[in-house]
């Protein structure tokens, strides 16, 4: 596959992978809150059963999606005077990130399926504070891949530098993100909604905007070649 093909699918991933998220963050709904009670969780499993399986599916969908675009970036952040190793940081830890969304998302469809036979702790154990706090400490993990990105887009505008900016902020946020798991209780907790919520967003407008970007990138090198 030429570079130019490879830009376009790409970015193409990458918008698809912003799409099928947002789509599948939407279909359950809002969850019950940290003070909900346990049964209430277990309530919501059994409930939405249909709505969590179709949102894992679909998350599983959207891991192969970013890892494409994933592909797609690297080989341009090793033409970066910054070196290899950056794009490379840059693409393991999205891959890390994706996978260990996978292995959350197959936890919950399983959780989902035994929630009436589970007790209402176990359910709200592994059926929601698990995943939600596996996304949290990803935070960390963005953070790095982020970093990597950054050190490639800065060093060389290899992609629009504003995009590198939408990755420190990602960064920022990500890392911020993963003190959430410290907190019992509150809007910024784990089961609080926004303490995984801003991270995700953060990292997906950085996803979109790299994607435009990356989907753009043949026509730039078509108006000025020796760019």
């Amino acid at each position: 596959m030429d570079n130019t093909r490879l830009d376009r699918t790409g970015g193409s991933a990458g918008i698809a992978f912003v799409i099928a998220t947002v789509v599948a963050a939407l279909l359950t709904g809002k969850p019950p809150g940290p003070e909900a009670s346990n049964q209430a969780v277990q309530r919501f499993f059994i409930d939405h059963h249909n709505q969590v399986v179709l949102q894992g599916w679909l998350y599983a969908l959207a891991t192969g999606l970013v890892i494409w675009f994933a592909v797609a970036v690297r080989r341009l952040l090793h033409t970066a005077s910054a070196g290899r190793h950056l794009g490379d940081l840059f693409f393991v830890g999205t891959v890390a990130v994706a996978a260990l969304s996978f292995v959350s998302m197959s936890i919950r469809i399983v959780a989902a399926g035994a929630a009436h036979e589970l007790s209402a702790s176990a359910v709200r154990a592994v059926g929601a504070d698990f995943s939600l706090v596996l996304l949290a400490l990803c935070g960390f993990i963005v953070a790095l891949a982020a970093t990597g990105y950054v050190g490639c887009v800065f060093s060389q505008a290899v992609l629009p530098r504003w995009t590198g900016w939408l990755a420190v902020i990602a960064a920022v946020v990500n890392v911020v993100g993963t003190f959430s798991v410290f907190l019992g209780g509150g809007p910024f907790s784990i089961e609080g909604g926004w303490g995984t919520l801003l991270p995700v967003a953060a990292t997906g407008v950085w996803y979109l905007g790299t994607s435009v970007s990356l989907y753009r990138a043949h026509q730039t090198a078509t108006r000025d070649p020796a760019g």
